[in-house]
């Protein structure tokens, strides 16, 4: 034996007696988030809005492009505001302090409606989650985007035109792929550099997003928004609408690209009204961003999977109590099996439900037996009817 192995309980296994093994295994990302206590869901809710502040801040607001959903729209529309702003002489700092405000706090504005809707709808430690997500978020990035300078920074390469233009002058952020016509406006023999430095900052902020959204909506958050919605129409109907998201997204981020580059660009120039300046790299690298976030949180959270989960323990009566009691509405079967080695008869629960719903179940399992087995395996197709018990009150 490894005289240095300092387990007790491999020290003591025997020949012929049985032996308990940690098991981990499967495709569930990050497993170790899903163990959070209740005051680690919400720091890890106030770090993570801030590391997103942080990212939102050099690769979004700093470069020209653009998020999704209706945050997409708030970012064209703020860029459209202070566009006309400084091209109508208003003083430079109070257009930025409007360009700020609009930038980060209408966002939050907006989504108090939808806090009151999924605190009685959705649950209550949800709502509070993301309540403390979207606060710090838009209290840091607020204060980020006010220190001086910090909106000329740029991580991996500028994207916006150096070439002293009017469009430069009034920080419109807008690089199309066909040059020639405009020599006043871009540089030619320079610029085309900059839309590759456009798609790497799109495909890194694809990549970061994700994995920032995953950890949030594994710790029982999310985003806010369109995602509030989302979360409600799959927890409580029990289906997806992840096509329709995808189309909402990519009309959203036209919008704000639209307002935020083509016509702001159009304001300032009228020779910008053209096709080059609409389907400019800003519109199609904000679009491979989304491609690039989609596939990546798939692959960490598809939250609109449906799971199958089976829970081996000596306590499934309750366990199956405690999750009827904590508002859980998806089926539940308990089957007798006999161990293969003991003969012991043992029970199982399995049950089928969103992925999105799996950290609150793991949660709520754990709270009756922490060292039960837990098998979650992620449902590629699914067809037919279940019974779902209907409830009547939301989470506390």
């Amino acid at each position: 034996m490894d005289k240095n192995n300092k387990n007790p309980k491999t020290k003591n296994f025997k020949v012929g007696s049985f032996h308990h093994v940690k098991v981990k295994n499967g495709s569930i990302k990050f497993k170790k988030l899903y163990q959070l206590s209740t005051w680690q869901r919400y720091l890890t809710a106030i770090l993570v809005g801030i590391i997103m502040a942080v990212i939102v801040q050099f690769l979004i607001k700093n470069t020209g492009l653009y998020n999704t959903g209706l945050s997409a729209i708030i970012q064209g529309f703020s860029r459209l505001v202070y566009t006309v702003m400084n091209h109508n002489g208003v003083n430079k700092s109070t257009a930025e302090l409007t360009f700020n405000l609009l930038f980060w706090i209408t966002y939050f504005i907006l989504n108090i409606p939808l806090f009151i809707f999924s605190y009685f709808k959705v649950g209550k430690t949800f709502t509070k989650l993301t309540l403390v997500y979207l606060f710090f978020n838009t209290l840091s990035g607020f204060a980020l985007s006010s220190i001086k300078g910090v909106n000329d920074i740029f991580i991996f390469g500028k994207t916006i035109s150096e070439s002293s233009n009017v469009l430069a002058e009034n920080k419109v952020y807008v690089m199309p792929f066909y040059f020639s016509g405009h020599p006043d406006l871009f540089d030619t023999e320079h610029d085309p550099i900059k839309t590759f430095f456009l798609f790497l900052t799109a495909s890194i902020y694809g990549l970061l997003s994700s994995t920032a959204f995953s950890i949030i909506y594994i710790i029982g958050s999310c985003s806010a928004g369109l995602d509030t919605l989302s979360i409600y129409y799959a927890t409580k109907k029990g289906k997806s609408i992840s096509n329709i998201l995808v189309i909402i997204n990519t009309v959203s981020m036209v919008i704000g690209s639209t307002m935020g580059s083509y016509l702001s660009a159009g304001i300032i120039d009228n020779n910008c009204y053209s096709w080059q300046f609409f389907f400019s790299a800003n519109l199609f690298a904000s679009y491979l961003s989304i491609i690039i976030f989609g596939f990546t949180l798939n692959k960490y959270f598809p939250l609109n999977k449906n799971v199958k989960v089976e829970i081996f323990s000596d306590s499934q009566t309750e366990i199956r109590n405690y999750l009827y009691q904590n508002n859980y509405t998806h089926p539940l079967s308990i089957f007798d099996n006999t161990g293969g080695y003991s003969l012991r008869q043992h029970k199982m629960l399995m049950t089928i439900c969103m992925y999105i719903e799996l950290p609150k179940l793991i949660n709520n399992i754990r709270d009756i037996d922490k060292n039960c087995l837990i098998v979650a395996t992620i449902i590629d197709d699914i067809d037919g009817t279940v019974n779902v018990w209907q409830q009547g009150s939301t989470e506390e």
